[in-house]
């Protein structure tokens, strides 16, 4: 009767150690996954910062397609660093509205999908040229910038964007997705501007375009 006791013991000692084991097993997945969860949470609701050039750029971007999706123009000194080039994507904003028949974007502003494909330094004056692809309408299309570092930020010192045959940019610029961008003082050049603020004054005629 002694030994079947101890035996007894024995085997519910055993049975209790491999229960608390197994336990704690089946619990070391769970709190990783709790873990990974939570991370991955925190990574998705990450937006980008305004303090980077990248974040700088993605907001430039979205304030122009929500202001061709409106119809409306909005202030733009704070992100364009050139006068002559401000004045242009005012008109481009309001030409870009009309010529798509006032019709909306396919996607919501929440929705754009804007990744950066290329980012290089172009010039010993910290001028960059970055690349992103754009999809606001359904379909992924390209803006080019040229931005420069300044004492307070940034400010773009040149902008074309989907640079396609049927584009204003195009039609105003030519094709620039060949010829890239490498002079940030290009919107300085009186005869550059003579010439595109020509061609732009034809597509608001065609549109209707008034402005002030």
């Amino acid at each position: 009767m002694v030994k079947r006791g101890l035996w007894i013991i024995t085997v519910c000692a055993v049975a209790t150690t491999l229960l608390w084991g197994c336990g704690k097993k089946a619990e070391e997945p769970t709190d990783a996954k709790e873990t990974k969860t939570k991370t991955e949470v925190s990574q998705e609701k990450e937006e980008p910062e305004e303090k980077t050039m990248e974040g700088f750029c993605d907001n430039f971007i979205r304030t122009f397609l929500d202001a061709v999706r409106s119809g409306e123009a909005v202030p733009l000194d704070h992100f364009i660093a050139n006068e002559n080039l401000a004045s242009y994507e005012q008109k481009a904003i309001l030409i870009r509205h009309q010529s798509t028949g006032m019709m909306p974007l396919c996607k919501k502003p929440e929705e754009y999908e804007i990744k950066l494909e290329e980012k290089k330094i172009i010039s010993e004056n910290e001028v960059y040229f970055l690349y992103f692809s754009v999809d606001a309408y359904g379909s992924v299309a390209p803006v080019f910038l040229l931005v420069k570092e300044e004492k307070d930020g940034w400010g773009i010192v040149d902008c074309c964007a989907c640079p396609g045959p049927d584009t204003l940019d195009y039609s105003t610029m030519g094709n620039r997705r060949e010829t890239r961008m490498d002079n940030p003082d290009i919107w300085n050049d009186e005869e550059w501007v003579a010439s595109i603020n020509q061609k732009t004054e034809e597509y608001c005629k065609k549109y209707k375009v008034e402005l002030e």
